[in-house]
């Protein structure tokens, strides 16, 4: 949706789905190429009468300019997920190497190289990265 680049849009957004109990799965906004207004994305599920009882009243607010519905078959969902990983060892076979052949083994990328860190960054479903945070855990200590 595009909305008024204003403080308190985005309370008065939430506001209206917790007050019908409504849940959002996920939030992301910035601005767009007229600095008055801001893109704002929510995901959230729900049946058809809650889609259609949400944009009716979204379209009430003052400043929410425009509404579009997109349906999970015409999206790209991805998630990110940035850990610090504390490490020791310089030699083969330390916690070092093994964190790298473990990053590759399930497609991250490493955007930071430390003396005694790294810090990967993978995305996609949870499902796929989740288990290689758990075998990561006996190799160093993240923050």
């Amino acid at each position: 949706m595009i909305v008024n680049n204003r403080f308190g849009v985005l309370d008065r957004i939430a506001g209206l789905y917790a007050k019908r109990c409504y849940n959002i799965d996920a939030i992301s906004a910035g601005p767009t190429e007229n600095p008055e207004y801001t893109r704002l994305t929510i995901v959230s599920t729900g049946d058809e009468y809650m889609k259609d009882q949400v944009v009716r009243q979204l379209y009430k607010l003052y400043d929410v300019k425009t509404v579009a519905l997109l349906e999970q078959e015409h999206t790209l969902f991805a998630q990110h997920m940035f850990v610090k990983m504390h490490l020791t060892g310089t030699e083969r076979g330390s916690s070092k190497h093994q964190v790298l052949e473990l990053i590759n083994e399930y497609g991250g990328k490493v955007v930071d190289f430390g003396e005694e860190h790294r810090l990967p960054r993978s995305q996609g479903p949870r499902k796929r990265w989740i288990p290689s945070w758990r075998r990561s855990a006996s190799l160093g200590s993240w923050s």
